[in-house]
């Protein structure tokens, strides 16, 4: 029975997968009638007896006679985008056979052979979708290697062997066919249909595209990945990549590396962009060090950026960032009202303040309308409302700095936002490293966020290991205090915290997916904040939730070693979307492509495959023990101890 299902579940995804092909292949067609439609007009146009009878001219004789006299790799680019100078033709490849010379048509598509076998492109499509300089880089590639060339600069291939490269790279295209193949101008079909490159069978088919940090990404956008089997740079992936959401994270690869590449040029880094693609691994790093620092305005030594959306990151954090999160944030951040250092939480006109008053509002029909109400706003994390304390909120040109908000202005809910936020305001700045709140002021919002950091550390009493100990705030790292909303960090610092976790209620069992989420994002329907701030005491004499805490945190930890990523705190830092595909990742790898043991199987102390999707943590948890007992069994019948390492690079220092 189970062997029955399985093969019903193999044919219907390789029906799927058909399905996706074709729905590939009918949106390329999109692209092929558009380029066939030229000039549609001129066919629809009804006939008038004073105009000439004379057809309009057609793809075949409107090609102009010395089109094939231009240079090799000029023709190159006419060849898929087609001449400007005649923006009818189209791409020349498109024409009919009887206006291209067979030995022109020869030549090109034995360089395209080339770049496919070189696996510098997937197929003859992939080129269709280069831009001009990829095309270049391509053919500066694929043509040396097409004629043989050597090191001392002279060509091997039959017909032009012994010419150097550089004469016959300047000579006309037609007569370095002609030299190739002979200027054969017979009927010989076998010499007049060029070699064909099959678009479907031999082209690489992807159902992934890696995120990674922008780093990373730069080297393989222009070098491809060595390990991998189409090591190919991938710029170059688009045609080979199937499903839309994969194809999605292309686009968004390429914006941010073209934006990195357009800051090299803006800054003379690099004379041209297209120059990447001929760099080796140590120059195109040293582009990326210099350039992706002044895409976010970092200049000089204090590293701190001062981009729009950006201030108050760190470069350290911008390296570590996937390149995902970084699209994501350069989109809001050229977005005219998001382009702001700290999200806006004023979404109504602010009251008046003690140091501005607002402008007047115009009025309409001799009556002023009473001013909307603004309320302050709650449920601000902490770091954030130092920012906005001092700053203000530049989304909102008329809301000046938070501090000066007066409490009469605001109803009673505000009022007690704006007394928890003054309370842990002032906790802070009393440890800031600031004479005034007027030089702080003056401070920019990097500097700003950095002198916080330094006094919270202080207030929360960080130990070395990084987490604090003050009495309300025990065990929590210093990144999740900053993020803690102003009104839980005021009740847990005057000594009102509500229980980290309801009493008497146990912590749920669920599949990891939903413990995924809990961990970093709390339960915000049953109003619990992450798991992951839970220690043992905050579940009370619960034997069961403590035992279902140490399963999850075990599971957590297994995952986020396949994530990518150094610890928990830059999964919680991610957005909700991207936290949930990483874990989908991190989950495939761990039950399926375990480098120490699959997790999923008919093994004792193995997850069933048809329940591995349903499955508690609890269940992952014992499997990953069982895991470790099973690798430990391994090495005990192999002689093989995990401490045997230790102890022999311990007893070679004795000696």
């Amino acid at each position: 029975m189970h062997a029955l299902v399985n093969a019903m579940a193999a044919t219907l995804d390789r029906v799927c997968r058909r399905l996706e092909t074709i729905e590939t292949t009918l949106q390329r067609l999109s692209d092929v009638v558009r380029r066939a439609a030229v000039c549609p007009h001129q066919l629809c146009r009804p006939f008038r007896p004073g105009e000439p009878t004379t057809p309009p001219p057609s793809p075949s004789n409107a090609a102009p006679p010395t089109w094939s006299t231009t240079r090799p790799r000029v023709l190159w680019v006419h060849w898929f985008h087609g001449n400007p100078a005649t923006p009818t033709l189209g791409p020349l490849r498109l024409l009919v056979a009887s206006s291209i010379e067979p030995a022109v048509a020869m030549l090109l598509a034995g360089v395209v052979e080339t770049a496919v076998a070189r696996a510098l492109v997937p197929s003859l499509r992939a080129l269709d979708d280069l831009v001009e300089a990829e095309l270049l880089a391509v053919f500066d590639d694929a043509f040396p290697a097409y004629l043989g060339l050597q090191r001392d600069g002279t060509v091997t291939r039959a017909g032009v062997a012994g010419r150097a490269y550089t004469e016959v790279l300047q000579r006309p295209c037609r007569l370095v066919a002609q030299w190739l193949h002979g200027g054969d101008d017979d009927d010989d079909t076998s010499k007049a249909t060029p070699p064909t490159v099959n678009d479907d069978d031999d082209m690489v088919r992807l159902n992934d595209f890696p995120v990674t940090t922008c780093r990373a990404l730069w080297r393989l956008w222009f070098h491809g990945d060595a390990a991998a089997a189409h090591n190919i740079p991938y710029r170059l992936l688009l045609p080979t990549l199937e499903a839309k959401h994969v194809q999605e994270r292309f686009r968004r690869a390429k914006h941010v590396v073209d934006l990195i590449a357009e800051t090299a040029v803006a800054h003379n880094v690099i004379p041209a962009s297209s120059d990447m693609a001929s760099f080796d691994s140590a120059a195109l790093q040293h582009v990326f060090d210099q350039a992706f620092p002044l895409v976010f305005g970092i200049v000089g030594a204090n590293r701190c950026p001062t981009r729009a959306g950006f201030e108050l990151s760190t470069y350290a954090e911008l390296e570590r960032d996937m390149y995902v999160s970084v699209f994501d944030r350069l989109r809001r951040s050229e977005r005219p009202t998001e382009g702001t250092a700290v999200r806006s939480y004023a979404h109504r006109s602010p009251p008046t303040t003690t140091n501005e008053r607002a402008p007047p509002v115009e009025s309409i029909g001799g009556r002023s309308p009473p001013p909307p109400p603004w309320t302050f706003p709650p449920a601000v994390p902490w770091r954030a409302m130092w920012v906005l304390w001092f700053h203000g909120d530049p989304a909102e040109l008329r809301v000046g700095p938070f501090r000066f908000v007066v409490a009469t202005s605001l109803d009673q809910a505000s009022r007690a936002n704006l007394e928890a936020a003054q309370t842990v305001m002032a906790v802070v700045a009393a440890e800031a490293a600031a004479p005034s709140d007027a030089a702080m002021a003056a401070l920019s919002p990097a500097a700003l966020v950095a002198v916080f950091d330094k006094a919270l550390a202080v207030v929360l009493q960080v130990a070395r290991g990084g987490r604090a100990s003050r009495r309300g705030f025990q065990g929590l790292l210093l990144a999740d205090a900053a993020q803690l909303p102003c009104d839980q960090a005021h009740a847990r610092l005057v000594g009102q915290s509500p229980p980290a976790w309801p009493r008497g209620k146990k912590l749920p069992a669920t599949t990891c997916r939903q413990l995924w989420s809990h961990w970093f994002f709390g339960d915000p329907a049953a109003g619990v904040s992450p798991f992951r701030w839970l220690v043992p005491a905050d579940l009370g004499r619960c034997h069961d939730s403590k035992a279902r805490l140490a399963h999850a945190r075990t599971v957590v930890h297994a995952l986020v070693a396949h994530v990518g990523l150094e610890d928990q705190n830059d999964v919680g830092m991610l957005a909700h979307e991207e936290a949930m595909a990483a874990f989908d990742r991190a989950f495939h790898v761990l039950m399926h492509d375990n480098p120490h043991g699959n997790l999923v199987g008919v093994g004792a102390g193995q997850v069933r495959p048809e329940k591995v999707d349903a499955c508690l943590f609890s269940t992952v948890a014992r499997a990953l023990a069982a895991s470790v007992q099973r690798k430990r069994r391994r090495h005990a019948q192999v002689g093989y101890d995990d401490d045997d390492d230790d102890a022999s690079a311990k007893s070679t220092s004795d000696s």
